[in-house]
């Protein structure tokens, strides 16, 4: 029996909004204080206001408002392309990355009024910005779509 395509990719979708809502979950709390897993690795839970590295990040309301309806208005266009792609039978395996990380973040902005954040990579004084699997969804998502576009 053939399986629907949109099968397929819901429970992508469903699988990394699970993933990333239950680890943000277990963050909230257990790791109030941070946690060194190994001396690279650490959870460390902190909630950007902002996008992509903090980027934005401002205690402010209306900041905050701005730069959540502009992640929802891209989020939105995202989906209305996904759905083009979908029709015209071509793979939106990225895309559905991309919109499942960016509907868990924007969940994050409405319940917590910031995305919560917790993974760090660190070595001795340098550290990479602090992330989420929600992040990680997207960053893959967008190599995905970028060899698509390539393949294409």
């Amino acid at each position: 029996m053939k399986v629907v395509r949109w099968v397929w990719y819901g429970l992508l979708f469903f699988v990394i909004m699970s993933v990333d809502r239950i680890t943000k979950m277990l963050a909230i709390m257990y790791c109030q204080d941070t946690v060194d897993i190994t001396s690279l690795l650490s959870f460390d839970l902190t909630f950007n206001r902002g996008i992509s590295w903090s980027m934005f990040d401002a205690d402010a309301w209306m900041p905050f408002v701005l730069v959540s309806g502009m992640v929802a208005l891209v989020t939105l266009v995202l989906a209305g392309y996904a759905c083009v792609r979908y029709v015209n039978k071509l793979s939106i395996f990225g895309e559905v990355m991309v919109l499942a990380g960016s509907c868990s973040n924007i969940i994050d902005r409405v319940v917590y009024g910031g995305v919560a954040d917790f993974i760090r990579v660190h070595y001795q004084n340098w550290s990479y910005p602090t992330f989420n699997v929600a992040d990680v969804s997207i960053v893959i998502g967008v190599v995905c779509m970028m060899w698509e576009y390539y393949k294409e």
